[in-house]
């Protein structure tokens, strides 16, 4: 089971494009009918089917189960809608948040250790992906997009930005991100000794809060 990454996310373009990458950034997939973590728990052939709207494939004289989402990221699990509207400069934006697995990088872009590089493998499915499995920048350039993610994952105290403009990233950021809870604790005095940090009246005023050098929960948009 992976951290989970949270994320915020902006995209700007052609109205039919935006709502075509928005089509694609939940879509499930799966390659195979095993037990796999994507195909977790372990289902039926019928069940399966249903579940994935896969396709069965006989050419080599076995039973494989193949995916037909048009295209997909990486373990995106939950993409939802909170606005969409007509941009002053006459483009359709969509503000977009939800979770991944570990990082944005991980799930939506290409490079060393991602999703959409490692997945990229020779085997029984290479074919398949190659057509399917897709990433940011990939979609940002094929449909002419804008496209903005700030996201955050305490487990591993680190928070991203990213903006990638016609398929190129413009802007590709890390920064420390803690958190700090303050629940277990019944004077500010004893949180900061343990914690090893000062604590301002107003975060002393929380349940927790967190400190990072943006804040990817408010994001400051450039689109």
């Amino acid at each position: 089971m992976p951290n989970y990454c949270d994320y915020s996310m902006r995209v700007k373009g052609e109205k039919a494009n935006v709502e075509k990458f928005y089509s694609y950034l939940g879509n499930d997939y799966c390659y195979k009918n095993d037990n796999s973590p994507t195909s977790y728990p372990k289902k039926t052939d019928e069940e399966f089917m249903k579940e994935y709207s896969i396709r069965y494939d006989s050419k080599d004289g076995t039973k494989h189960l193949y995916t037909n989402a048009e295209k997909h990221l990486y373990r995106v699990f939950e993409a939802y809608l909170n606005e969409e509207y007509e941009n002053d400069d006459g483009k359709y934006l969509m503000w977009i948040t939800g979770y991944c697995a570990w990082s944005i990088y991980c799930c939506m872009f290409e490079g060393p250790f991602s999703y959409y590089t490692d997945c990229k493998r020779d085997d029984e499915f290479a074919e398949l992906r190659n057509e399917h499995a897709t990433s940011v920048p990939t979609l940002s350039k094929e449909l002419g997009l804008e496209i903005e993610i700030f996201s955050s994952e305490p487990g591993c105290c680190f928070a991203e930005h990213y903006l990638v403009k016609d398929g190129d990233i413009v802007a590709n950021e890390e920064y420390e991100y803690n958190e700090y809870c303050l629940y277990d604790y019944e004077t500010k005095e004893e949180a900061q000794k343990d914690l090893g940090i000062e604590i301002s009246d107003n975060e002393w005023g929380e349940d927790y809060f967190y400190r990072c050098d943006i804040d990817p929960n408010n994001p400051e948009w450039s689109i």
